[in-house]
């Protein structure tokens, strides 16, 4: 009789009348190593199966690692009752201190910054509802949190890598500089972008500012503004390659009196790029 609750192997032995292992293929007798019951083993059992019915051998253990590995997911899908805490936890909204709390805000803070989106995206129902379903024990903020109290610390950290980039021991000592003014109906702005080849030899270009202008826009104006835009940046004038801005009176003024050297555009050229005749170059 058969015994197969103990070994997989006598799906190919049978067992003889004085307890010797025949094999169902060859009905050759095969030791258990004892004459004893309680010390027999099917290490031998193996061996024959192995060693004279390999296609049978591969077989068997293949069926064994599919059993076992049935086993491990039956016991994996078991259901595990939670506990109370875990359960409280499930349903109870994150506090605005809570780990979880602050690194969702940080990360939809720089979602903002890196994308470009206006603030009013997370009073959007589209966004509060993916996070409603992402994480439904997320406390959802206002415009105004991620503006007010978030964006500055992104702001500043921006600002020290772009120092960073424009230091001496990346930037090296000549930056040149891209500037420009515009007037509209109800604002007029300033902007200043930096140029260099940093230490890897690669062409920068970054966008350090476009700053609100109030007031009539005087060459003393724009001196002063320009100015503060390289202190803000802790660039040393002595630095300044080269400023290009177009040909408008108060820019050249602006640029003499900051004693930047300067390079002219016309407003037509200016737009498209085009260096134009006239320089101003000082120092």
């Amino acid at each position: 009789m058969s015994d197969k609750t103990h070994s997989k192997v006598w799906d190919y032995f049978t067992k003889g009348p004085t307890g010797e292992a025949v094999c169902n293929a060859c009905a050759a007798s095969v030791s258990q190593g004892s004459s004893r019951q309680k010390t027999r083993n099917t290490t031998n059992l193996w061996q024959h199966l192995r060693l004279r019915h390999n296609e049978a051998y591969v077989e068997s253990q293949r069926q064994a690692l599919h059993e076992a590995q049935r086993k491990a997911e039956a016991l994996t899908k078991k259901t595990i009752q939670p506990t109370l805490e875990q359960v409280i936890d499930r349903n109870t909204k994150w506090n605005l201190n809570d780990p979880r709390t602050k690194e969702l805000d940080k990360l939809i803070v720089e979602m903002i910054a890196t994308d470009i989106l206006p603030y009013a995206v997370v009073e959007g129902q589209g966004f509060k509802r993916v996070l409603a379903v992402a994480e439904h024990r997320y406390p959802q903020k206002s415009e105004k949190y991620f503006r007010t109290q978030l964006m500055g610390e992104v702001y500043s950290q921006v600002a020290n890598r772009v120092k960073q980039l424009l230091s001496v021991e990346n930037a090296g000592s000549s930056i040149a500089f891209t500037t420009d003014c515009w007037s509209g109906s109800t604002e007029a702005l300033m902007s200043l972008t930096a140029h260099f080849i940093d230490k890897n030899w690669e062409r920068v270009q970054v966008v350090l500012n476009v700053k609100a202008m109030f007031g009539s826009h005087t060459g003393e104006y724009i001196a002063e503004t320009f100015l503060n835009l390289l202190k803000e940046w802790d660039i040393d004038t002595q630095r300044v390659h080269l400023v290009l801005r177009d040909s408008g009176a108060n820019m050249i003024k602006g640029m003499r009196l900051a004693e930047m050297p300067g390079l002219s555009l016309s407003r037509t050229s200016w737009l498209k790029g085009v260096e134009h005749r006239e320089t101003d170059t000082v120092g």
